[in-house]
């Protein structure tokens, strides 16, 4: 009996010290069910949120009633909206707006409606240079009546005085509304010279004219021109005055 249970013993102890080239069946069928592995890695989770805050300002205390922490505006806009506040974001928020430099939600999956919550702060954050939503499920104005995500953002950064780097990757954008707002924001905002737009379903022709657009940006042709333009415009009209004040003079 004692020889019958160690034999047993010694058959149920190799049973569970399975050799790795075992399980390599069991992991292909796992990944097949896009379930995880037992013995491979799990996919990477998405990065955390990031934002950069001007350091002055980073722990202000809002000051009169009007003056409202970050958070603060951005439980107002889910409120509004009728979304759920990100916890994280939350957290990330607990800043005078005005001290916001840059915002990073890059693949965090927020949702078109969660990316819109946040894309409506923009322009309360009136020193933000740099801002990434890649990857996290915007959308055009399909199936919302005040518009989509990327037509949110766009709005948002048209008049904005310190924008200078946009991703928006990886998001539903079509050439119809994402994709011609993109173009008429770098066009009018002249300040944009850094703009990724991969992954999305825009065609190559107006990629590459909103590229193109933003790569004029960054070379400052549209500005020279225009600045030159109304220069010489206005030496026209400043000596075509003169020369009209001294005919005058003359006769």
């Amino acid at each position: 009996l004692k020889g019958a249970c160690g034999a047993a013993m010694a058959e149920t102890s190799s049973a569970t010290h399975l050799d790795p080239q075992a399980l390599a069946p069991l992991n292909e069928l796992a990944a097949s069910n896009g379930g995880g592995t037992p013995t491979g890695s799990r996919p990477p989770s998405p990065s955390p949120p990031k934002i950069q805050r001007e350091e002055s300002k980073t722990l202000r205390k809002p000051g009169p009633k009007t003056d409202k922490l970050l958070s603060d505006l951005y439980v107002d806009v889910c409120y509004s909206e009728n979304v759920r506040p990100n916890s994280i974001a939350m957290e990330l928020f607990q800043c005078d707006p005005r001290a916001v430099l840059e915002l990073d939600f890059s693949n965090n999956y927020l949702g078109d409606r969660g990316a819109k919550a946040i894309c409506q702060l923009l322009r309360q954050m009136p020193m933000i240079q740099k801002v990434n939503m890649r990857g996290n499920g915007m959308r055009d104005a399909r199936g919302h009546s005040g518009g989509g995500s990327v037509l949110c953002l766009c709005q948002q950064l048209s008049g904005h005085p310190q924008i200078r780097w946009l991703d928006v990757s990886d998001n539903e954008i079509n050439d119809k509304q994402g994709g011609e707002a993109l173009y008429q924001l770098v066009t009018n905002n002249h300040l944009i010279s850094d703009l990724k737009c991969d992954g999305t379903r825009m065609s190559a022709d107006l990629k590459t004219r909103i590229l193109d657009t933003v790569k004029a940006n960054r070379e400052n042709a549209p500005k020279s021109i225009r600045r030159h333009a109304y220069e010489t415009q206005s030496s026209h009209m400043v000596s075509g005055r003169r020369a009209g004040t001294t005919s005058k003079a003359s006769k």
